[in-house]
């Protein structure tokens, strides 16, 4: 080989590395977006605060629907200790379904499931500090839980593009998958 055929063959190796490179940020960058905007999605479902007769308001703000509405008890609960006045509120609801769809728009008050104990004042006093968690499924698969008025995280389902978990979703997805000798 000539010394005109080596530089040819570095450039074309060196273009088709650079091709795939700016291919690979551009994927990123659209994985961000994606997600971004999934997130942004998930933060308009809105909790509202507990009420003294035990409802809790859930609202859909978005623009799409979302589905299996439920509450998730695993950090609802509050104790408070002042001398004579000892008080506890729990939910007992574990992950019991509060509204099969919600849909773009619509408000859903539900009953909460509880225990109290100790002084009522009190009681009433731990229910502004208590927050909700709620748990429901986008229209991509993610199930996203939101505790109170904080932010949404992803706690199942559909894992959101550009990270780890959806890569491995996505082998095993295509592993899965019939080939296309089977057909």
């Amino acid at each position: 080989m000539s010394a005109a055929e080596w530089m040819t063959a570095i450039g074309t190796l060196s273009a088709a590395t650079a091709a795939v490179g700016i291919a690979l940020a551009q994927n990123r960058v659209v994985a961000a977006s994606q997600r971004g905007e999934r997130f942004e999605k998930a933060s308009l479902i809105v909790v509202g605060d507990l009420t003294d007769d035990s409802k809790v308001t859930v609202r859909n703000l978005g623009t799409t629907s979302v589905t299996d509405v439920r509450v998730d008890s695993t950090e609802a609960s509050t104790v408070a200790a002042w001398p004579g006045q000892e008080a506890e509120y729990r939910i007992l609801a574990h992950r019991i379904p509060i509204k099969e769809r919600l849909a773009p728009g619509e408000t859903h008050d539900f009953d909460v499931v509880s225990e109290q104990k100790g002084d009522p004042k009190t009681v009433s006093i731990l229910l502004d500090y208590l927050e909700i968690p709620i748990l429901y499924r986008d229209v991509y698969g993610t199930v996203w839980r939101r505790l109170g008025n904080r932010l949404p995280c992803v706690k199942g389902g559909t894992p959101l593009p550009g990270t780890a978990a959806y890569v491995r979703w996505i082998r095993r997805a295509s592993a899965l998958s019939p080939s296309d000798d089977e057909w």
